[in-house]
């Protein structure tokens, strides 16, 4: 028992100098940064939904309607195998994000609804106008992807030539090339192929 002891205290001990020859970064050590992003992201689904759908302006002429947004982040909280949130989880979360609501006119001025407000859905560009890409949904559940495969496409949806996306031809070819439905229905409405 007792070589088994100092064997083992041998071994303890290369490996602290190995440690210390490192300055006790390990070999697999991610940054705090990286560490901080995906203890968010697991955490906190509704940081990680507001980096991909809203953009933050602080201006109070922007702003999403809370039953919108508390719509709109469930179907996303759904997709990604994530509890739903109420309205006071997202009013507390909101808060707790220094996000201000508010009072807006209905778009036909009747009635008024709560709203958050200085933030908005992202927008793209398209051929003919900005569209907001608050119904798009990717079938993943890593986010970072998510945003990798809308990007890629959006940069390529921005070189529009005769109305015709780069991506694909007609929407028969979008499945060819592998993307989703709602990923080829993006392709339809967006870049009119």
């Amino acid at each position: 028992m007792e070589m088994e002891f100092s064997g083992l205290l041998f071994k303890v001990l290369q490996h602290l100098k190995k440690l210390i020859k490192q300055k006790f970064i390990f070999t697999r050590e991610k940054d705090i940064n990286t560490i901080r992003e995906k203890y968010d992201h697991l955490s906190n689904p509704i940081v990680q939904f507001l980096k991909e759908r809203c953009e933050r302006t602080y201006n109070s002429d922007d702003f999403i309607y809370k039953y919108e947004f508390l719509q709109k982040l469930n179907d996303w909280l759904k997709n990604k195998k994530f509890n739903t949130y109420t309205n006071e989880k997202v009013g507390k979360a909101m808060n707790e994000l220094e996000f201000e609501d508010g009072k807006k006119d209905s778009p036909n001025k009747e009635k008024r609804y709560n709203a958050w407000t200085g933030i908005r859905w992202i927008t793209v560009k398209t051929a003919n106008n900005v569209q907001p890409v608050k119904d798009v949904n990717v079938d993943t559940n890593n986010s970072l992807e998510a945003i990798e495969i809308v990007s890629n496409y959006l940069d390529k949806v921005d070189n529009l030539d005769n109305g015709k996306c780069k991506v694909c031809v007609n929407a028969d070819e979008c499945e060819s090339i592998g993307k989703t439905n709602t990923m080829r229905e993006l392709c339809e409405e967006y870049s009119e192929c």
